[in-house]
């Protein structure tokens, strides 16, 4: 994380699972593998680097509905031993309490 990131209000308690199948789409249309799924955030992996903070609305493809998300870039590395392969971390903003409610539970019965 670089320094002219923002800090965040508190440290995420949210629980994380692997999201199988699950993919993404960002506003360029630009499919994504959703890597790790939360009900705070995300790590996808995408073919390029958004900029640290820069913000972008993603398109979660869940196998009953689809859902679109606010999300800010928190942090990105180089996959290793990938062809110009990136893992990204984006936190969620403005998530609605419906969405809200389905992500938790999709995140918990995930744990079970």
């Amino acid at each position: 994380m670089s320094d002219d990131t923002p800090p965040r209000p508190e440290r995420r308690a949210a629980l994380r699972v692997p999201a199988g199948q699950l993919q993404a789409q960002l506003e360029v249309p630009r499919s994504s593998d959703v890597l790790y799924l939360s009900t705070s955030g995300m790590m996808v992996r995408l073919e390029f680097l958004p900029s640290i903070g820069s913000e972008h609305k993603f398109t979660l493809r869940f196998p009953d509905r689809n859902m679109e998300v606010h999300a800010v870039i928190r942090n990105g590395e180089h996959l290793e031993g990938s062809a110009g392969e990136f893992r990204v971390g984006v936190e969620f903003l403005d998530v609605s309490e419906a969405d809200l409610a389905f992500l938790q539970a999709f995140v918990a019965e995930r744990l079970e």
